[in-house]
């Protein structure tokens, strides 16, 4: 499978971030003391030709949506598609374009249920345009989330939520989202919020919110 091009004038670099949030506890599984999240980050990025090409899924991810969300969301069969060797248009932690300027930042949360790659032909396009954007997995809501290392945590939300299940769902969106963007917060002040300390190639380089709608 191919996804189509990004459109915009800017090559595009991302890497993932494995964010922890210790103030809270995992609202989904009382066993975690705290919660963890995966991130990735678009930018427009420097044409460098001989890094690597970001895939579109990581390996046990891709594996575990072959056998769940692929057949809900495009009624594909297990095995018919390798989902891990979809590639993006993506350089692995290419360096940040020199010419953009200081970059406004997007926040994109996927659907209910849905990792954050589903997005990633929009997210691509927006980045090739000048923006950054980060697209986060909702750890345990999301059908599947790969952390480093290879440990992928699974859904636990009901397949046929109920409302009260939805409005949960909804909070924990929401302090998810004020989590990264505390982290985001910090990365422009010059710090590193990995958790495996893996220095991004943005860091000080700023950045200021876009208006969404």
């Amino acid at each position: 499978m191919t996804l189509p091009a990004p459109t915009g004038r800017y090559p595009v670099g991302t890497v993932p971030l494995h964010l922890v949030d210790r103030s809270r506890p995992d609202p989904w599984v009382a066993a975690r003391p705290y919660r963890e999240l995966m991130v990735s980050v678009w930018y427009p990025a420097r044409r460098s030709p001989n890094l690597p090409t970001a895939p579109h899924m990581s390996p046990r991810a891709a594996e575990d949506f072959g056998k769940t969300l692929a057949a809900v969301l495009f009624g594909v069969k297990p095995g018919e598609v390798d989902w891990a060797a979809t590639e993006t248009h993506a350089g692995e932690s290419a360096p940040v374009s020199r010419s953009a300027g200081r970059l406004p930042v997007v926040l994109f949360s996927p659907g209910f249920g849905a990792p954050r790659s589903v997005g990633t032909t929009v997210i691509e396009d927006l980045a090739s345009r000048g923006y950054v954007v980060v697209s986060v997995d909702h750890t345990h809501e999301a059908a599947q989330v790969e952390f480093p290392g290879g440990q992928l945590a699974r859904s636990t939300f009901p397949p046929q939520p109920t409302q009260d299940a939805m409005n949960k769902a909804l909070e924990v969106r929401v302090a998810d989202t004020r989590s990264v963007l505390d982290q985001l917060t910090r990365l422009d002040g010059g710090h590193n919020p990995d958790a495996g300390r893996r220095r991004p190639p943005f860091a000080r380089h700023g950045g200021r919110p876009a208006p969404s709608s």
